[in-house]
């Protein structure tokens, strides 16, 4: 079949990767990266109040490398990527078996490859780096807060408090779990567009978005 001949098809599929179910995927990898974090924030938290508990102008003066270092050992210790990488396989295991579907038109059949584990690495290191990027900003946020409330003449214990006010529990894993969230889906919608392009039933496709009342104004 030529480009000429080809079809284009509606790909409905791209506009709503909740056709393919991850509820579970989402919550599994969120509750994993979130037990990272807040591993970061309490060996962080638990240095600064054990070394530093009657100077705390010395404990903002070494909260960074204290912060760094909890952050550093928490993610080693974690092992983001080796959590992450069977979920995200799951992740293009099922958006390949919704293609090869009767439901799905045209339907394309392809076993799980070598393109599809790479695709599986890609995806993981971008959850690394995420969550990274993540324990970063919450030391950014920790240090400010470290700083105000010893300038005005607080204690570390008080630090604390404001910090773990600042960075609870359902704070952390709400955004564990918009990372989990964003990176399945990069999955799921990059394993589409790659099998489309190799699909000679295929001549192009287009993306839709549809719009509702709660779209915002971006999208």
């Amino acid at each position: 079949m030529t480009d000429a001949d080809s079809s284009v098809w509606d790909a409905d599929e791209l506009a709503d990767p909740r056709i393919i179910g991850t509820r579970d995927l989402v919550d599994s990898l969120g509750a994993s990266i979130a037990d990272v974090l807040i591993n970061a924030r309490d060996r962080a938290l638990e240095r600064l109040q054990t070394e530093y508990g009657d100077a705390p102008v010395a404990g903002v003066s070494n909260f960074d490398g204290i912060a760094r270092n909890a952050i550093t050992i928490a993610l080693t210790e974690g092992d983001v990527r080796r959590l992450a990488e069977p979920t995200i396989e799951d992740s293009v295991r099922r958006t390949l078996t919704r293609l090869g579907s009767d439901n799905h038109f045209p339907k394309i059949q392809r076993d799980f490859g070598a393109q599809h584990g790479q695709r599986v690495r890609f995806v993981s290191r971008s959850i690394v780096l995420d969550t990274r990027a993540a324990a970063d900003d919450m030391l950014d946020r920790m240090r400010t807060r470290t700083r105000n409330v010893a300038m005005a003449g607080g204690n570390i214990d008080d630090v604390v408090d404001n910090i773990r006010n600042d960075f609870d529990d359902g704070t952390i894993g709400n955004r564990a779990r918009l990372i989990a969230r964003m990176n399945i889906q990069q999955a799921i919608t990059t394993t589409k567009l790659s099998e489309y392009d190799l699909s000679p039933d295929i001549g192009g496709f287009r993306i839709i978005n549809p719009c509702t009342q709660t779209t915002t104004r971006l999208c």
